[in-house]
């Protein structure tokens, strides 16, 4: 399981809200009762998101006037209007609000600026309130449906994450994920920020093709998400990757001050051995051959060549003199080698790679992974399978 942790800034939602409700607010009068009404949005609301539900504060100016026989009465007011939206998320993260009125607090009494009313003022208010009620709750279901879209949250953050995983690119080999489903604990709010927290269910494999056919995960609301944050991932490295590497590590090799090029390498892998051919350019034209027997000891998490065996076959009669100090020189290399720390490799990749950091739908996120291992290795006919187990695999995203 992938962990994840998303900060959304409570300015976002008062931003995205306060925009909302000012294209929705008519600028001209509107009658209630006979009375002429004005609204006006005194600024950002104030946004509390907790469980399934995001409390509102949302202050408001009210103008009134209505005609009294040759007089007009006139008056005005500062209020906080309390709005709770209860939001919930069904398992293909299709988002479903009811917004409602619940209460309102006076921010400025009511001032009469010229005559005098025949109802009261909280009567009034609540005429009022019961008349933009629908504008109000529609407009703000509307805004969180259509621009908090957890559905485009969520494809955004995976989209990312996996072209972001498959840009490790070792030899051919890339990890793929294939998420199943999206597990997620109830929002909370700290410090300023809607907090979501939860677990990605994922496969993962690194392999030199995508083994997956799209599939999209599924939401499941826990109370409480098990933090251990482990995961496994399969490797499948095929003997062409095994000959790019091999191929490689000669090539690294210097022999008198003389790089060696080798080109045209062959793996034949088999559970019992691993057969090498090459073809050897420099220092010396030659057909290169390294038999040996891989081993994994699991206890030291390292990688034997047992039996190595390292033969080269001259192309000709003055490249047979040079031939036999080359090989006992790739012979004192090999064995400098061995045994490979695979995990020590690993970290040591890792280290260089992570964190990774990359922007989705305009969340930064960054990812990170606190240990690798590899827990068990086999070899077959056509290359090398691993299990490789992942420590405090977490995601973390910020919206500000």
């Amino acid at each position: 399981m992938i962990g994840f942790e998303c900060r959304i800034a409570n300015r976002a939602l008062e931003t995205l809200v306060y925009e909302a409700l000012s294209d929705a607010i008519p600028e001209q009068e509107m009658d209630v009762n006979g009375f002429a009404i004005t609204l006006k949005l005194l600024g950002s609301p104030l946004i509390n998101a907790e469980n399934k539900s995001i409390s509102i504060a949302l202050p408001l100016g009210i103008n009134f006037s209505r005609q009294a026989g040759l007089f007009t009465v006139q008056g005005h007011g500062k209020i906080h209007v309390k709005i709770k939206s209860d939001f919930d998320v069904s398992p293909e993260f299709n988002l479903n609000t009811k917004s409602a009125i619940e209460d309102h607090i006076w921010l400025e009494k009511p001032v009469i600026d010229f005559g005098s009313l025949d109802i009261t003022v909280e009567k009034l208010v609540d005429l009022i309130l019961k008349h933009y009620h629908d504008i109000l709750a529609h407009s703000i279901d509307k805004a969180l449906k259509t621009k908090l879209s957890l559905p485009e949250i969520v494809n955004h953050v995976l989209a990312a994450l996996k072209k972001d995983l498959s840009g490790f690119n070792y030899h051919g080999l890339k990890v793929f994920m294939q998420p199943s489903e999206i597990l997620l604990e109830p929002i909370t709010n700290e410090e300023g920020k809607m907090v979501l927290k939860g677990g990605i269910n994922t496969a993962l494999v690194c392999a030199s093709k995508d083994p997956f056919a799209p599939v999209s995960p599924k939401l499941r609301w826990v109370q409480t998400l098990l933090n251990d944050n482990l995961s496994i991932m399969h490797l499948d490295v095929t003997e062409e990757v095994i000959s790019d590497i091999m191929c490689e590590f000669i090539n690294q090799q210097e022999y008198g001050g003389e790089a060696l090029v080798a080109s045209s390498c062959k793996v034949d892998f088999s559970p019992q051995k691993m057969n090498l051919q090459l073809n050897l350019s420099r220092p010396v034209k030659a057909m290169l051959y390294v038999n040996g027997q891989p081993r994994y000891n699991e206890a030291e998490s390292k990688l034997y060549l047992d039996k190595l065996d390292i033969k080269m076959k001259a192309s000709n009669l003055i490249y047979k003199i040079t031939a036999p100090l080359v090989n006992r020189f790739l012979e004192a290399s090999f064995k400098e080698k061995l045994p490979v720390p695979i995990n020590g490799l690993i970290k040591e990749q890792t280290q260089k790679d992570l964190p990774l950091s990359f922007l989705a739908g305009g969340m930064k996120i960054q990812v990170n992974v606190q240990n690798i291992s590899v827990e068990e290795m086999q070899f077959d006919d056509v290359g090398v399978k691993a299990i490789i187990r992942i420590e405090d695999f977490i995601v973390t995203g910020v919206l500000e």
